[in-house]
């Protein structure tokens, strides 16, 4: 999480409880979301989860920046 609010994905004042995470995202950690849920959606059913695994870390780690 720190990591994400660090890249800018997430608003400051996050928090994880019991009950799991809870947080604002910016803009870019939205457009982010969007596209690791679109890599995850189309991976092949009973494929390798590793790739998958391997394709959302990877993304999660790069820097997004928006264009105007």
């Amino acid at each position: 999480m720190k990591n994400l609010e660090r890249r800018g994905y997430l608003e400051p004042g996050w928090r994880v409880d019991s009950l799991g995470a809870h947080c604002q995202t910016t803009d870019v950690g939205r457009r982010v979301a969007t596209a690791v849920a679109v890599i995850v959606n189309v991976a092949p059913a009973g494929g390798p989860l590793g790739v998958v695994d391997f394709v959302v870390r990877f993304l999660l780690n790069r820097r997004f920046r928006l264009r105007s």
